[in-house]
């Protein structure tokens, strides 16, 4: 390549240093350039920081420059490739400050160091991308741009015609700047070095390379290949010389880089066209490898781990204090190593997680040596946002390791615990944590992240903070296939064959995708699902019919309300209430998204879609994915378990699985609540009641043979209850009630002091006990006690097996009240009802018991004092995990119970707020509140989903008080003012809740409304209300012989419990306003509301209120110094009122509005960030102040008018007034 005239060569400041071979540089030279510098490569644009480099050049798509990347430098007039061996960023710059060089001629080459680079010229990019557009001929240049699917919103919204008159003005009279970068969905695959095989596949599994979004096959770079960063898709075709024949292939990869799947078809014609019949096609499925693995053959087995690669792990051991910046550790430590893989289950499905050898090697020798089966010793989440990769490790085998470490009871040792002394086992850990949270960075090289310390004393059991971070150990691999990709396209420069199209892969792999087969990992993925974005069709109606002006005086004030309330309140004859809509509404979602989705559904409803379900099912309901829904429930803006149902639901509707997967969710809740220490003391005389009551009914099943108590588990305890009546002389020959009351008068004492320990709180014992639960606490309290009566209570260690068998009871009991929310609290349920709940969670515990019977005859045969003990009392606590996860009948039952004669479902999150009772279950258990607010989330997510499949179903089982709240009031309240879920996406960043979130009915799949009969009501009240007509008029004639005597007989709205004001009905259009909405409790007597929400809308629509489009108006607290300036609002007074905005959802298609919805309830619960429920007291009062630019007056008084909406929500019901304002 010739040297070109117009070259200038630069000098550049110190921000990288590559390091070449010798033999590929003269004299060895190192040239620092930024980091954000361009290069030119022989695969495309690419600099070491993509990011940055991406914002100084918007017009093009830049990759990341990497060890293994061909650059270009020019020697003696001709271009050289020069391979870069090895990249060091550097700290600190020598000179502050560099210049970009632009020159006015057309055709540039800029160089540094005399590096081919491109200079960050944003113009120049857009110049050329003008140029080539001018050149294309009229007629195709439509055609041309509607190929690119970034195009197609625009087509859609504007039309071809609109798009080719404005083209053709800023083509040739006026340019318009933009940017054409697309930010991708998923793990980048362009920035990823990755193995797949793919199976099946003929002769053998094919091994595929996958390097900066480039392809080779069988180690072989494929040039004729191209992959789609939109749709996540390799296309390929290349000859098999052998065969003679062509393989064409299309394979997509999931968002999570871990698997894919796709087609190959082989065909004598290289530019094959036709799609064939499928018997001829080759589909497949692609799993993600280690490239250092990828000739190995791969396990067939399921749920097993194929491990990637290894980060060398360094801990700083000095504490990290909180609210502040480290970056470096100040006392580094060796921590081991993490390992990333895949898991695939037992359904094919496979999932990125990491692990901890050295813990892995602790469980396996645990197990093998004392003859156990103990499962994973920690929990894995993992979260993908904002184009990086993040884990959390929950070690929640924590609370076992001082009892078998030399960490001891005590905790002295948090680094470097050993097992050698306690277990002979030589593994030691590099700290005792609780939790681990790191993050990979963008090209998975590097990680950071912190620990907490595993500390009994502090909430959650966190300790103090430590720096974490890892590096890559090997990366090799990537960087020798990066360097065969560059050196093959840096070999196979053929500028007329690219031009010429000639390397794209024939066209049939654009459409080979259509012969996939289906599987349980695809139907996880569901790539284009969405949820409907928009409001049910009620509400439209409502507000058209409540608004024309032309009519609107015909209907009274108590008749709009009427209207509204039988669309959307909770009276016994509203909408809501009748089995007909719950029909229709769970019908139009199930063939909706058999419409919608009739391509990716289509392989699993004609091959045994009941079969696909149940997998589907069965793969939702791993605690492993359970765990990453529960954690990340709107990862992709879309509510994955609304999703699954949906999917579920339309593959199989014989089976009501949405409610069996809530159960599920509420069994996981459970399992966390019973397996932390209880922290709170109770009333001893209370507790003491439970477990007397509780051990009377225990010992009389026992002794009349209760079947529901397993053979094993009932010798047991009728061998201890003799051998205690015959040590203390009782009468065996009496009947079970006289001989279960004898035994508990005779350990009246005794059980009286035991009932003070529920809680290991204030009990003097070592600091690990602080972190024990279930049977490790129930047997260390129990053994503790009996020390103290051995000599006065004859026997008193045969009751060990019945006492911490219904202290574990009271505990599980008290997890479920308090967690599932289903009650206002433990305490509100009379004597009778908690009595019915302990013993049907203490047959849970024998349940549990019955499942590792050789562990339970060891715990109360003696207390523990060896590590094989300790181990024992672990499996049991497993057995009672794993039975709370297992059996959704006896989750149920369980809630069936301690709900009463409500249905569970409707009871929950009944009055005060989100379910569960996170306040109560703080107070309880040691739980942290995050984790708290998680449930809150999840189980308002699932109740909701739940109640709104099952309902329709259901509803002639219905009690009364079921009918009365309905499906509305269980969202309502269900999902209470939203007020946690709002707080818990800021605060922790699960997700943002959008105005999808914030509708008072449930929106399944993608319903706009319910499609039908509905929604044609919907379009017929519009044109009917809205159209204009010229006398006669037949709108004034169905009002007077239809409408009015229709709404006449729905139920009047109840009247608002607040009076309400708005302090002005007039505002001035194009000038700022301050309006003030104000409700104040003019009754004699308290009002408790569970909120009260205020609607109303800014843009550039008529009825927009306000002039605010993307600008947002922000809530801020009543004491922010900016609450009276333009686009903020606020609530006042604080003392007895907050508020809640959800961000506006965007409304509108040929005008651009925002609903802003205001919550406001009580103010802040100080310790979980939930708002209370609104308490007015007579004469008090709230205002919403709203301080905004007001919306132009338009050319004629209908359009210039806007409406507030206020909706006072009891804790039953509901009711709805407006205001309406002119804008003059």
């Amino acid at each position: 390549m010739t040297y070109p005239s117009n070259t200038i060569i630069m000098t550049l400041i110190t921000c990288v240093l590559f390091q070449q071979m010798p033999t590929d540089l003269q004299h060895g030279e190192s040239p620092c350039i930024p980091i954000s510098q361009v290069f030119h490569t022989s695969t495309g644009l690419r600099a070491v920081d993509p990011e940055e480099a991406q914002r100084l050049n918007p017009y093009h798509r830049i990759g990341r420059l990497a060890v293994g990347h061909i650059v270009y430098r020019v020697e003696g007039g001709e271009y050289q490739a020069v391979s870069i061996k090895s990249i060091t960023q550097t700290k600190e710059s020598t000179i502050g400050r560099v210049y970009d060089l632009s020159l006015p001629i057309k055709h540039r080459t800029y160089h540094a160091f005399g590096y081919l680079v491109d200079m960050n010229t944003p113009s120049q990019a857009k110049e050329e991308i003008v140029d080539a557009l001018r050149k294309v001929p009229g007629s195709k240049r439509l055609g041309l741009l509607s190929q690119y699917h970034e195009m197609w919103p625009m087509f859609r919204q504007f039309g071809g015609h609109c798009i080719n008159q404005r083209l053709n003005w800023e083509l040739f009279e006026h340019v318009k700047m933009g940017s054409t970068f697309i930010k991708p969905t998923g793990v980048p695959i362009d920035r990823l070095a990755r193995g797949f095989s793919l199976a099946p596949h003929h002769p053998s599994r094919l091994p595929v390379s996958m390097v900066d979004g480039y392809l080779l096959l069988d180690d072989e770079v494929q040039l004729r290949s191209t992959y789609d960063h939109r749709t996540r898709r390799f296309r390929w075709t290349r000859e098999l010389h052998q065969q003679k024949l062509f393989e064409h292939g299309t394979v997509e990869i999931h968002s999570e880089a871990v698997s894919g799947t796709g087609v190959i078809y082989l065909s004598a014609d290289s530019n094959a066209q036709t799609l064939p019949p499928r018997d001829q096609a080759h589909p497949f499925k692609a799993k993600a490898r280690s490239l250092k693995k990828l000739q190995a053959k791969a396990s067939d087995d399921d749920d097993t781990w194929d491990p990637w690669d290894q980060y060398q792990v360094t801990i700083d051991q000095s504490a990290w204090p909180p609210d502040t910046e480290r970056t470096d550790p100040e006392t580094p430590v060796d921590g081991g190593t993490i390992e990333d893989g895949i898991m695939t289950s037992s359904y094919g499905v496979k999932t990125y997680m990491v692990r901890f050898p050295l813990i892995e090697d602790l469980r396996q020798q645990i197990n093998e040596k004392f003859n156990q089966n103990l499962e994973s010793f920690y929990e894995v989440t993992d979260k993908f946002e904002d184009g990086l990769q993040s884990f959390t490790v929950a070690f929640n085998r924590a609370p076992l390791v001082p009892f078998v470490s030399d960490a001891g009871p005590d905790i002295k040792k948090k680094f470097n615990v050993g097992f050698q002394s306690k277990l002979g086992i030589d593994v030691t850990l590099p700290t005792l944590f609780q939790q681990m949270t790191f993050t990979y960075d963008v090209n998975f090289e590097t990680l950071s992240g912190y620990l907490y310390e595993y500390d009994p004393t502090k909430r959650g059991y966190k300790g103090d903070r430590h720096l974490v971070s890892g590096k890559l150990v090997d990366s090799s691999a990537a960087e020798a296939c990066r360097s065969r990709v560059s050196i093959a396209y840096a070999s196979n420069l053929d500028t007329a064959a690219i031009a010429s199209g000639k390397l794209q892969p024939a066209p049939i792999t654009q459409s080979l995708l259509q012969l996939q087969e289906g599987s349980v990992a695809d139907l996880m993925q569901f790539t284009g699902y969405s949820e409907t974005q928009e409001k049910y069709g009620p509400a439209f109606i409502c507000r058209y019919v409540g608004r024309t002006q032309k009519y609107s005086s015909k209907f009274t004030t108590q008749q709009f309300n009427n209207l509204w309330y039988w669309w959307e309140g909770n009276g016994e004859n509203s909408l809501s209430q009748s089995e007909e809509y719950n029909d229709i509404n769970r019908l139009s979602s199930r063939e909706a998204m058999k419409s919608l989705y009739s391509e990716k559904l289509a392989a699993y409803l004609t091959t045994d879609p009941d079969k696909w379900a149940e997998d589907l099912y069965g793969q939702i309901s791993k605690e492993r994915q359970m765990r990453r829904y529960i954690y990340n429930p709107v990862p992709d803006g879309n509510n994955v378990i609304n999703k699954e149902c949906n999917i579920l639901d339309a593959l199989s509707a014989s089976a009501d699985r949405a409610s069996d997967y809530f159960e599920k969710l509420m069994a996981y809740a459970l399992k966390e609540g019973v397996s932390t220490a209880n922290i709170e003391g109770g009333d001893q005389d209370q507790q003491y009641q439970w477990i007397y009551d509780t051990m009377h009914s225990l010992i009389v099943a026992i002794l009349n043979g209760d079947d529901s108590i397993s053979k094993d588990v009932r010798e047991a305890l009728l061998q201890d209850i003799n051998d205690f009546e015959v040590q203390n002389g009782l009468n065996q020959q009496a009947d079970a009630q006289k001989r279960a009351a004898a035994i508990l008068e005779k350990s009246a004492v005794f059980a009286q002091e035991l009932s003070g320990w529920i809680s290991s709180v204030g009990k003097g014992m070592a600091v690990a006990f602080g972190g024990t639960a279930a049977f490790k606490w129930a047997g260390q309290a129990f053994d503790t006690i009996s020390a103290k009566y051995s000599s006065l209570l004859p026997g008193v260690s045969k009751l060990k097996g019945i006492a911490t068998a219904c202290m574990a009871g009271v505990s599980l009991a008290t997890a479920a009240v308090t967690i599932w929310g289903l009650v206002n609290n433990w305490d509100s349920m009379s004597d009778a009802q908690r009595a019915t709940v302990i013993i049907e969670t203490t047959r849970m515990v024998l349940d549990a018991a019955d499942k590792s019977i050789d562990a339970f005859k060891s715990f109360k045969s003696k207390p523990a004092t060896t590590a094989a003990d300790e181990l024992n009392i672990e499996a049991l606590n497993d057995s009672l995990s794993d039975l709370v996860m297992g059996d959704n009948e006896k989750i149920g039952n369980l809630a069936q119970e301690i709900a009463g004669d409500e249905e569970y479902r409707t009871a929950m999150g009944i009055p005060d707020g989100t379910p569960p009772g996170s306040e109560e279950a703080a107070e309880r258990f040691n739980l942290s509140g995050k984790l708290l607010k998680v449930f809150n989330v999840i189980l308002g997510i699932g109740l909701v989903v739940a109640m709104s499949f099952s309902l329709a179903g259901e509803w002639d089982s219905m009690n009364d008080v079921g009918k009365v709240l309905g499906v509305l009031n269980i969202v309502v309240q269900g999902l209470t003012v939203l007020l946690d879920i709002v707080d818990l996406g800021v605060e922790v960043g699960l997700f943002v809740v959008t105005g999808t979130m914030s509708v008072a009915l449930p929106i399944l799949g993608a319903v706009l409304a319910v499609v039908g009969i509905i929604l044609m009501l919907v379009q017929f009240f519009i044109g009917l209300f809205v159209a204009k007509q010229d006398p006669p008029d037949p709108i004034q004639d169905f009002i007077n012989d239809v409408g009015l005597n229709l709404i006449n007989t729905f139920d009047n709205a109840p009247e608002p419990q607040l009076s309400y004001s708005l302090s002005q009905n007039t505002v001035t259009g194009d000038n700022v306003a301050a309006l003030h909405i104000e409700g104040v409790n003019k009754s004699s007597k308290e009002v408790t509301l569970s909120h009260t929400t205020i609607t109303l809308y800014s843009g550039n629509d008529d009825v927009c209120l306000f002039a605010n489009r993307s600008n947002t108006i922000k809530l801020v607290p009543e004491s922010d110094g900016n609450r009276d300036q333009p686009s903020y609002t606020y609530v006042t007074p604080s003392s007895l009122s907050a508020g809640q905005l959800p961000t506006p959802a965007r409304l509108g298609t040929t005008s651009e509005y925002y609903e802003y919805d205001l919550q406001v309830a009580g103010p802040q619960n100080d310790a979980l960030t939930s708002l209370k429920n609104l308490v007015l007291k007579p004469n008090e009062k709230f205002q919403s102040v709203w301080t905004a630019v007001v919306n132009s007056r338009r050319d004629d008084s209908e359009k210039s008018t806007s409406w507030i909406e206020v909706v006072e929500a009891g804790l039953v019901d509901k009711c709805q007034m407006q205001f309406m304002l002119r804008r003059v």
